[in-house]
């Protein structure tokens, strides 16, 4: 094996295999060694469970990717051995993210009636370095796990959502696999979804200071045996930001939208507070805010520590939500990321009325 040359070709030719024989220094060691099926060992171990399950199955599928190149470029694995490797570690990779998907969710209940198929190159055992997998998600009813007054389909959905963002969210690793969802058996019922556009612009206000942000959104989803489902909306929010004399943080927030939905076949969305009424519908939504926050910081327990205490109070009129098709705001979680959101439905289709507190 001529280490050198297949040191140039990979600088020459890959940026991302540039990175992780660069940030690999004891793996590229021993990949230089010639003793792959050591290399490939040591590269199932580049993640650690410290490190959590999303970051190190990126670690680990960065150190095979690496291996398996190596060991291709030299002529030492032949395809068969090449595409196996990278499919087991895609096995690997969804058992993990669906184990962990679930024990952050009910991690006190049993891991069970949640099944993932494979298909595609991945089901074929042919994945190369730059696939996708494609897998189906399929769940059982009677066995699944789910809280108390949670509908399991739901569960499901927050189970499959989650997994999904373990191997596809990237960060600076990369990022594990694209996971595309769209292969079914029927693909008939799976949506077409026109791209979404999504503006906003960001102008000092220079009446009441602060920063208002202008935002215009459209989406459109088609369905050939389904709800077709049309939006566009525009919206205006304003933020100020302050401080108070005893080292308060004050954030008044000021919001505004309006929207605008077309839809039909209303009928064949078999839960009925997802479809809403058929035809055109408009909603008007109004909204303000004021969130305290009151850090203080000091030594103690041996370090410096944080407390910031806060609160939020917000208004909103009543909204008009189930005259509206719900395509993007179906799951709801209540989480550390949304809990003083101004909206804490997960998309645009629903939004939260009423007034609140939250502390």
């Amino acid at each position: 094996m001529d280490w050198p040359q297949i040191q140039a070709r990979i600088r020459a030719h890959s940026p991302f295999l540039v990175r992780v024989l660069d940030r690999l220094p004891d793996l590229a060691d021993c990949l230089a060694t010639g003793d792959f099926d050591a290399a490939l060992a040591m590269a199932h171990a580049a993640g650690s469970p410290d490190d959590g399950a999303a970051r190190s199955l990126r670690r680990r599928r960065n150190a095979i990717a690496l291996t398996v190149a190596v060991a291709d470029l030299a002529g030492a694995w032949d395809l068969d051995r090449v595409t196996r490797t990278l499919s087991d570690f895609a096995d690997r990779a969804l058992e993990e993210a669906l184990a962990a998907a679930m024990q952050e969710r009910y991690p006190d209940m049993a891991h069970r009636g949640f099944v993932v198929l494979a298909l595609g190159k991945h089901g074929s055992r042919e994945l190369n370095y730059s696939s996708d997998i494609d897998p189906i998600l399929l769940y059982d009813p009677a066995t699944l796990p789910h809280r108390d007054r949670e509908d399991v389909a739901d569960a499901a959905v927050r189970i499959a959502r989650r997994m999904t963002e373990l191997l596809s969210a990237p960060d600076g690793d990369g990022y594990v696999f694209r996971v595309d969802l769209r292969l079914r058996p029927s693909p008939e019922a799976t949506p077409i979804a026109l791209p979404v556009m999504d503006y906003r612009l960001r102008l000092k206000d220079p009446l009441l200071g602060g920063v208002l942000q202008l935002q215009a959104n459209t989406l459109a989803i088609t369905r050939t045996h389904g709800q077709d489902t049309q939006r566009a909306f525009s919206a205006a929010e304003w933020n100020l930001r302050t401080l108070t004399g005893m080292g308060q943080e004050v954030t008044f927030t000021g919001y505004l939208r309006g929207d605008v939905y077309h839809s039909s076949d209303n009928d064949l969305t078999p839960t009925a507070s997802y479809a809403g009424e058929p035809g055109w519908q408009a909603r008007g939504i109004a909204a303000a805010a004021v969130d305290m926050r009151w850090p203080f910081m000091g030594e103690a327990f041996g370090g410096v520590q944080r407390i910031t205490p806060r609160i939020q109070i917000v208004a909103a009129p009543k909204v008009a939500n189930l005259r509206l098709p719900n395509e993007d705001a179906r799951a709801v979680d209540l989480e550390d990321s949304n809990l003083f959101a101004l909206n804490r439905f997960a998309g645009y289709d629903r939004f939260e009325d009423s007034t609140r507190i939250t502390y």
